[in-house]
């Protein structure tokens, strides 16, 4: 199974590469799994993947903002995405808006909507960093929100395809969901 996990860090600070992917890629690393890590400006059609996880960023980084087009290519595979963060940023659709909405640190997290994704995972907590969010979701989106804080969407899932976003880091501290994601269709079988 080929994991790719897309960066969305600016390439300016490579500091911002150990906050925010190495993470993300140790968990996998650890769960005896390979990936190629990919920055978004370097996404093309040539992209092959069975699974993608696009990662967040810093908080006044906003540079992943100029290559939104790229996730055009990634869309196309037909995979299943987790988009955190930065990441779920990119992968709401045209007719959501992002406001004005800054979350840091642990805060509490609410489960307004089931999904087999997060079943046995319970998220009560969740570490945030982030300047923009989703206030509301109209049940005419294209994507329904599963968690929510005081403030916003936390999590969200795609009505029609296996695409995930959350704006929480679960490479802090809810690193089951990263490897929940991570598994393969015949271990989750299994595990059923």
């Amino acid at each position: 199974m080929t994991i790719v996990v897309v960066s969305t860090v600016t390439k300016k600070i490579l500091l911002y590469e150990n906050e925010f992917v190495r993470p993300i890629t140790d968990i996998i690393l650890q769960a005896g799994r390979e990936c190629n890590v990919v920055h978004i400006k370097d996404i093309n059609e040539k992209i092959i993947a069975d699974k993608i996880i696009i990662s967040g960023t810093a908080y006044q980084d906003n540079e992943f903002l100029e290559y939104t087009e790229k996730i055009k290519y990634l869309l196309a595979l037909e995979v299943p995405i987790l988009g955190i963060c930065a990441g779920a940023e990119l992968l709401l659709p045209k007719e959501i808006r992002l406001e004005n909405i800054s979350e840091i640190g642990p805060l509490p997290v609410k489960q307004i909507q089931k999904d087999t994704f997060f079943s046995g995972i319970k998220i009560e907590q969740a570490y945030f960093l982030h300047q923009k969010g989703i206030r509301t979701l109209s049940p005419l989106a294209t994507i329904e929100a599963t968690h929510v804080t005081t403030k916003g969407v936390a999590a969200f899932r795609y009505k029609k395809k296996p695409l995930w976003g959350m704006q929480f880091h679960p490479e802090v501290d809810k690193k089951e969901l990263i490897r929940k994601f991570i598994k393969n269709d015949k271990e989750e079988k299994e595990h059923e």
